[in-house]
């Protein structure tokens, strides 16, 4: 039996699944909270990705205007940066889900702790 991996829908939010972004398929792993070594993995690899976009979008800057520019380098910058675009996509929307559990994981908190409305 073979399972198409983009078909799988896991509730992230529900397991505190943490989404890989190294992979073009969902890849979810269990995100401990306190730093585990898939999650340093994970923090590494969204930090190398980050930092390839940073340093194609600075190399790109410096040959968009030179005049020595051919249409083929252009168009493989053009091509790089998309694909670049969409790891950092990928890498911003797994930090915003993983922020937003955090901050109903605390408005939680704070709900339970919270005196009584005796009014």
């Amino acid at each position: 039996m073979t399972i198409d991996p983009s078909t799988l829908v896991l509730p992230a939010a529900e397991y505190d699944l943490r989404l890989l972004t190294e992979t073009g398929n969902p890849c979810f792993v269990s995100a401990d909270g306190d730093g585990g070594t898939a999650s340093r993995h994970a923090d590494a690899y969204e930090e190398n990705l980050l930092d390839a976009a940073e340093e194609h979008a600075t190399h790109a800057r410096t040959r968009l205007y030179e005049p020595s520019v051919t249409k083929g380098e252009l168009r493989f910058l053009l091509a790089k940066a998309t694909a670049l675009l969409g790891d950092v996509q990928r890498v911003a929307e797994s930090r915003g889900e993983r922020l937003s559990r955090l901050c109903t994981a605390e408005d939680d908190a704070d709900d339970s702790t919270a005196a009584p409305d005796n009014g």
